[in-house]
């Protein structure tokens, strides 16, 4: 534990080297955003696996409807039940996610712990997406999801929350945010006095190869140099936050990562039917 700063905010902290197995494709970016090369038309997977389940492009549907496929870190469900648990999430708190996506952690957070959540997304389509998306299903969310567009490191990005939020959380996100030294003391001041922090990221464990940083750097996004164990944690102190945990993931995640690629394999025929040829390859 460190010494406490004015407000004692927390971070709890999950991190691992694992690296999930994807093709670039280009997407629009702001300037200082990272060079992600994940992602293909942003809401298409979502899209197509409602339309293979016999829901229309309209009307109501339930968080659970989208489960399966609008969350993109690892563990799922589990992850962002222990996410919820570690920021003490429940019916009024108001909670911020740093790279919402697809917007499925979001709502299962809104659902789960019947709080408010604010993603924060980096891409107007996403954003446009999941607002769409989470409207059709407002009869279980009643509003308390919502999201704008914004990158973590700009201050304009968490403009009118200064000490408002309850927690902020991050799914494998930071990760591509190549100026990341800038996010702790904006989310610290976001956040109210006790405020948590938790995330899930990729850290250093030891020198990548050549090879090996070329696939972070064009597969995954990543952007490089990826901090060590040490490096993270004392950035994220500068960044004003206290009693920070540092949890190694690296085995669990690469089992989970080596089973999803065989299950994902194995069921070729039914994605590539869903999804088509190319956005199969591409995930």
């Amino acid at each position: 534990l460190t010494q406490p700063t004015k407000h004692n905010r927390t971070t709890t902290l999950h991190d691992t080297r694992c690296r999930a197995k994807m093709k670039p494709v280009t997407l629009k970016r702001e300037e200082d955003a990272p060079s992600c090369n994940l992602y293909y038309d942003p809401m298409e997977r979502v899209h197509n696996e409602l339309r293979a389940a016999g829901f229309p492009d309209d009307g109501p549907l339930k968080v659970e409807d989208c489960l399966a496929f609008d969350q993109m870190h690892y563990l799922g469900e589990e992850a962002m039940n222990e996410t919820g648990n570690a920021l003490k999430a429940e019916k009024g708190k108001k909670l911020m996610d740093i790279g919402s996506g697809f917007g499925g952690p979001a709502r299962y957070m809104a659902l789960q712990f019947e709080c408010e959540v604010i993603g924060l997304e980096l891409q107007h389509e996403l954003v446009q997406g999941c607002t769409n998306l989470s409207e059709r299903m407002n009869a279980q969310l009643q509003g308390r999801v919502t999201f704008r567009q914004g990158s973590a490191t700009d201050p304009a990005s968490f403009q009118g929350l200064e000490e408002q939020l309850d927690g902020i959380y991050s799914m494998l996100t930071i990760l591509h945010i190549p100026k990341r030294h800038l996010l702790w003391p904006l989310a610290n001041v976001a956040l109210k006095p006790g405020g948590r922090m938790y995330h899930e990221d990729f850290f250093m464990k030891k020198p990548f190869s050549a090879e090996q940083e070329k696939m972070l750097q064009d597969i995954v996004g990543c952007s490089l140099p990826l901090p060590t164990q040490s490096e993270y944690v004392e950035q994220i102190e500068d960044g004003g936050f206290t009693q920070v945990e540092f949890v190694d993931m690296s085995e669990q995640w690469t089992a989970f990562v080596a089973d999803r690629s065989q299950r994902y394999a194995a069921a070729r025929e039914r994605h590539v039917k869903v999804q088509g040829e190319a956005l199969y390859n591409n995930m």
